[in-house]
Order: C-alpha cells, then sequence, then structure tokens
C-alpha cells in the first residue's frame, strides 16, 4: 500500500516537473517566433514566470491543505486508537486484577520473570521478592521438576498443559489447579486456581456417595455394589446377617430423634464389637443394617448371631432406659452359583419372620418402660394416679357407664399423661406459665400417647381417648379442636377429675387450692372447658362417703366436709 503511494506521488511529481520544463523551453521558442522586440519579449517572458509561480503556488497550496488533513485525521484517528487501546488495557487490567487465579510469567529455565497474586489466594512466601529466582528456590523439587517438564511441553509441542498441584501449606493439603499457556517464544504464562474447597467438596460427596453420614458405614450404595462384586466373584462360603432394630420408630414418635439416634449409635458399637475386620457392615435403611461375613460357614455366622444378641442383652439401656432389642437373620452361600441377592432375600426374610414374633412383646417391653418413666415424674407423685382411677370410676358409674369399660378407665385414669415422657423437662416443670412456642410443644404430648398406646396391646382401647383427652366442651381444645358430644364421655369425665385434683394438689407453678375454690372454677368453666352436665354430677360424688379415703391421703377431708356444709346452707 505504502510502494503504491509513493509511485502515484514520484508520478505526479514527475508529470509537474515535465510539464513545467516542457512550458518554458516551448514557451520561449514560441515568444522567440513572434515576438522580436527584446522589451516586450522581456515583459512576456516576465509574466510567464509569475503565470507558471501562480500555478505552482495554487497547486502546492492545494497539495498542502489536502495534506495536511490527512495528516489531521490520521493523528485523531491515532489518538482514538491509542484511547481504545488503553481502554482496553485499563478493562482487561481491572479483569485480571479481578480473577481469583494468581498468574506467573516464567521462562524456558523456569525463572519467575512476573508475578500477580490471586484475589483468593494465600501464599506464606512473597513471591515478588523471588522475581528473578528459578522456581527450584521456592517450590519443592518434585513440584519444581512438574512445572518445568509442564512449560517445555508448552514451548516444544505448542499446547497448553492443564493439571492438577498439590502441596503442603502451613501443614494442610492445598490444591491448585494449573494452567500453562505459550506468550512467547521463550515465555510462558502460568495460571494458578486455588481449588482446594472443590476438591474436598468433591472428596466429601465421594464419601457420601459410600458411607452413611449420620453413622459412618457403608451405605446401600455400596453394598449393592459389594453384592454384586461378590456374586460376580463365586467365592465360598459367604454369610449374611440382617439386623433391624426393634421399636425403633415408636422411640422416635415418643422419645424424639435424640433418643432414637442413641438406639442407632449403641446398635452400630455393638455389629462393631462384634465382627472380624474382614467382615463389611453397612446400614441400608434407617432401622436396618446388613453384614457381610466373607469366609464365614454357618456355624460361623451363627456365632456372630448370637454373640450380637448377647451383647444386646447386657448392653446398658442409656440415659432414657429404653430396652434394647434387635432382630436378626442370616443365610450362607455355599454353591458358587448361587446370587448373593437370593441369599439377602433369605436372610431378610428370616430377620422379618423373627421380628412378626417378637414385635408386640418389643413394643410393650417399650411402653412399660415408658410407663415406669411417667410414674417417676413428679406429676404423677402423691396419689394422682390412683385419686383419677377412683373418681372416674365414680363419676362414670354416676352417669351410667356400663362396667365392661371401668377396667378401661382405670386405665385412661393411669396413662391418658403418658406422652409426656416425650416432653422436655424443662417444659413439663416450668415454675411458670408456658410462652406460645412451649405451650405448643406441651401441646404434642397427645400424639405422642396415642401412637404409644397404639403400640401396646394392653392401650390400645384408650388409644383414642389419649388422643383427645384435652378437647373443650366449645371446641377450644385440642389437637383435633372437636365439642360437645363429639368428645368421647370418657374424655369428658377425665377433663373434670384431672383439673379438679390439678387445682387441689401443688404443681410446679402453683400451691394447691382449696376444695372450695377448686369447685368454683369447676362451675365457671362449666359449657366452655367442661360438660356442664358432668360438672353437676362431680359436684355430687365429691361429697359422698366413697371419697372420703381419697380425700384423706391429700389433707382436705376438713376441708371439703366444711365446703359442703356451707354449700347446703
Amino acid at each position: 500500500m505504502e510502494q503504491k503511494k509513493r509511485s502515484i506521488a514520484f508520478m505526479i511529481t514527475a508529470i509537474y516537473v515535465g510539464t513545467s520544463v516542457l512550458w518554458m523551453v516551448l514557451s520561449d521558442h514560441l515568444l522567440g517566433y513572434f515576438v522580436s522586440d527584446s522589451v516586450a519579449l522581456l515583459k512576456v517572458t516576465t509574466l510567464k514566470g509569475w503565470f507558471l509561480l501562480g500555478i505552482t503556488a495554487v497547486l502546492l497550496y492545494t497539495l498542502i491543505v489536502k495534506y495536511t488533513k490527512l495528516l489531521v485525521a490520521a493523528k485523531k484517528n491515532l489518538q482514538e486508537k491509542n484511547e481504545e487501546i488503553m481502554v482496553s488495557q485499563h478493562r482487561n487490567q481491572i479483569l485480571i486484577d479481578a480473577l481469583p487465579d494468581a498468574l506467573y510469567r516464567v521462562d524456558r529455565e523456569g525463572t519467575l520473570l512476573d508475578y500477580k497474586p490471586g484475589k483468593d489466594h494465600k501464599i506464606v512466601v512473597d513471591l515478588h521478592k523471588e522475581i528473578g529466582n528459578n522456581v527450584d528456590n521456592f517450590l519443592s523439587p518434585n513440584n519444581a521438576k512438574i512445572i518445568k517438564d509442564g512449560i517445555s511441553q508448552v514451548l516444544e509441542a505448542g499446547e497448553k498443559q492443564v493439571f492438577d498441584f498439590k502441596f503442603l501449606q502451613e501443614n494442610l493439603v492445598k490444591y491448585h489447579e494449573i494452567r500453562i499457556v505459550s506468550s512467547g517464544r521463550n515465555e510462558v504464562i502460568i495460571i494458578a486456581r486455588d481449588i482446594t474447597n472443590r476438591k474436598e467438596m468433591e472428596e466429601k460427596l465421594q464419601y457420601l456417595a459410600l458411607y452413611d453420614k449420620f453413622t459412618g458405614l457403608y451405605n446401600r450404595i455400596y453394598f449393592e455394589e459389594k453384592l454384586q462384586e461378590l456374586t460376580d466373584s463365586h467365592q465360598v462360603p459367604i454369610g449374611i446377617i440382617m439386623c433391624d432394630i426393634d421399636g425403633l420408630k415408636l422411640v422416635n414418635d415418643t422419645l424424639g430423634h435424640t433418643a432414637g439416634d442413641e438406639l442407632i449409635t449403641n446398635t452400630v458399637r455393638i455389629i462393631k464389637d462384634c465382627i472380624g475386620p474382614e467382615d463389611v457392615v453397612a446400614r441400608i435403611g434407617g432401622d436396618e443394617f446388613a453384614i457381610l461375613l466373607p469366609n464365614k460357614d454357618s456355624k460361623q455366622v451363627e456365632a456372630v448371631c448370637q454373640r450380637i444378641h448377647e451383647y444386646v442383652n447386657k448392653f446398658p439401656n442409656g440415659n432414657h432406659q429404653i430396652p434394647m432389642s434387635l432382630s436378626l437373620g442370616h443365610c450362607v452361600r455355599n454353591r458358587p452359583e448361587e446370587s448373593m441377592h437370593e441369599v439377602l432375600k433369605v436372610a431378610d426374610d428370616n430377620m422379618y419372620r423373627g421380628k412378626l414374633h417378637s414385635s408386640q412383646s418389643v413394643r410393650s417391653s417399650i411402653v412399660q418402660t415408658l410407663a415406669k418413666a411417667l410414674e417417676v415424674r413428679d406429676f404423677v407423685t402423691g396419689g394422682h394416679a390412683d385419686r383419677l382411677q377412683h373418681l372416674i370410676v365414680e363419676l362414670a358409674q354416676n352417669v351410667g357407664l356400663s362396667d365392661s369399660r371401668l377396667s378401661d378407665l382405670r386405665l385412661f385414669g393411669r396413662f391418658h399423661d403418658v406422652g409426656k415422657v416425650g416432653i422436655p423437662d424443662e417444659i413439663l416443670f416450668k415454675p411458670g406459665r408456658l410462652n406460645q412456642e412451649e405451650f405448643e410443644i406441651m401441646k404434642r404430648h397427645c400424639e405422642i400417647g396415642y401412637r404409644i398406646a397404639q403400640s401396646s396391646g394392653d392401650l390400645a382401647p384408650i388409644a383414642d381417648w389419649i388422643l383427645k383427652h384435652q378437647e373443650w366442651w366449645n371446641g377450644q381444645g385440642y389437637p383435633l379442636g372437636i365439642k360437645a358430644d363429639a368428645i368421647p364421655l370418657p374424655c369428658r369425665i377425665l377433663s373434670i377429675v384431672d383439673a379438679y385434683d390439678a387445682m387441689t394438689n401443688d404443681r410446679p407453678y402453683r400451691k394447691a387450692m382449696f376444695h372450695k375454690d377448686a369447685i368454683a372454677e369447676l362451675e365457671r368453666c362449666a359449657g366452655t372447658q367442661f360438660d356442664p352436665e358432668l360438672v353437676k354430677a362431680f359436684k355430687t360424688i365429691i361429697s359422698k362417703d366413697i371419697y372420703l379415703g381419697v380425700a384423706e391421703q391429700s389433707g382436705i377431708l376438713q376441708e371439703i366436709a366444711a365446703t359442703n356444709t356451707e354449700y347446703h346452707n
């Protein structure tokens, strides 16, 4: 392009010079031919010179103006280009500074030429002081070799190198992703990104893919893979033990998942103590565990089962005193062609067969334990349960309830609050009023008690009463909000008797009320909290001689007599 411009300029100059020479020579000859007077010839020659000078001046002016404009435009364009380059460089610098990556400019020999720290990098060594030094000075020999090999690959093969770089910093393992790209014939740019968090997350995900987070045992995914691996190996003998925690759901529903977690933890501890280092145990369900026992025959597998049962029987029940019980089933592969999945199914069936025989007794044992826990709580001491059973029966007989239900009523009087074993002590025995959040927790005792009763053959007939014993006559109770006759009669009876007994005995949050004040409170709440007709009936039976033996226990005999005289008067 430049050569073409020069050729055009040379051609224009040549034409101008040639034209000027021809003009001067030809014009002189023509003038000598037409003009003979020397004076006139001098004048014409002068005019001719002025004409040529004028033409030359116009041409020069035109060219100067034109090319001056071109120069100004070119200068302006250059300035704009320079500004764009500066803006672009500034933008690129901002992007580079914002990157979390560290940048290193290194020559072929491994000498650090320049360095930009990464935003998220924490480097103990000040690498700015290492500029001009070889990477051997600040990297371990092995890592320095890795970097130099990467540089050689990039400069010789012309392809970028990407790899993970592991090193120790302040006794912690760190990971960097290294990218090496060519930036010249003898230089490279090394981009280092801290991927320690990503690596740790990958390792965590890999762990969770194979292990149960809570127990640390292998999970079902690993167990299934191991089962298939053993199937393909045709190894014999291989035993499988299936293990299930009895009553775990009941414990979770009544005492909460903390107590259930304690059962799971204890089960894992027992299983680990009873198996060998070559055996594999996995948690394959919420309450189910599977044990793989390579190279163990039927007798050895049965011995492991027996050992587990012995450990369970000896194991302390823990803080909640819940009896521990495990259902076990086992099977052994003795033929290489047998599928381990079939062996697992047989072991599982054996386990559930045993569970069917023991499940009711286990649940009953748990319920009995919960009942004992209820008895040692402050709110059922001092004859509370006995007084309730007695008064409930008397009031039920007074309103004509059939005698066939009286035994259930006595159970109801004793166990209606069994769900409170699942309520924290700090709420149950709070000396003051419960706040809204605490009250919502307290309200759960009806549903907890209902689930406990459903799990017990003895308490199952009163499970519905336990659920509804906090309902109010006007529908403002809980948990269902039913009202009037929709509330079972035993629940309406209990609410009156329980309220009276609570008012006339000390509670954590107040002292006992006088008999007459308790009766007045029952009458005030008749039609809202209590069945008004039952309140009238209760007021009648409370003064009968049948109650005197119970009243003496609570120390209110004289006060009842005085109050009854007052009412009759």
